[in-house]
């Protein structure tokens, strides 16, 4: 988590490279310090360096808010208070489920009836009551062979 931390505060990760990386690194980089005008010294150079790859970072780091884990770990790195985003996901109706999982499959060629069902069914696997307490995760796989389509449903337990 100290990484992590240091991801989120600083923008970068001590000591994560050698000497030499640093100098290739540097050497690459180089001609776009040039033209932004940042190549005044090495250090310019890897200032520019860190700079881009910090405005072009994007962590995402997910868990749950309930229990003790997400306060006890906030208490201990203040950067994933101070320095993230935090979106709440709530849960979603049954209907918006079921359109999403219509729209998701709608390339498919399945008969319509069919097709509802399938929607539904993937949407019954979000709201059910295993799927909250194992995180069942699931697969939808597509097989088409001689005019006609086989679909695969796979689903694991976390």
């Amino acid at each position: 988590m100290c990484i992590r931390d240091s991801i989120l505060t600083a923008g970068e990760v001590p000591n994560l490279y050698s000497k030499d990386e640093m100098a290739t690194i540097r050497d690459k980089i180089r001609r776009r310090a040039k033209e932004a005008g940042r190549d005044k010294s090495e250090d310019d150079i890897w200032d520019f360096f860190m700079t881009r790859a910090q405005s072009n970072l994007h962590v995402v780091f997910c868990m749950s808010k309930t229990g003790d884990n997400l306060r006890n770990l906030t208490r201990m790195y203040p950067g994933l208070v101070n320095n993230t985003t935090t979106i709440w996901f709530m849960g979603w109706p049954e209907e918006a489920l079921k359109e999403v999982a219509y729209k998701f499959i709608a390339p498919l060629k399945f008969e319509e009836e069919l097709r509802t069902s399938i929607s539904l069914f993937l949407s019954l696997i979000h709201i059910s009551e295993p799927t909250r307490l194992l995180s069942i995760s699931y697969a939808v796989f597509c097989l088409k062979k001689k005019n006609k389509t086989f679909l695969f449903i796979f689903a694991s337990q976390s």
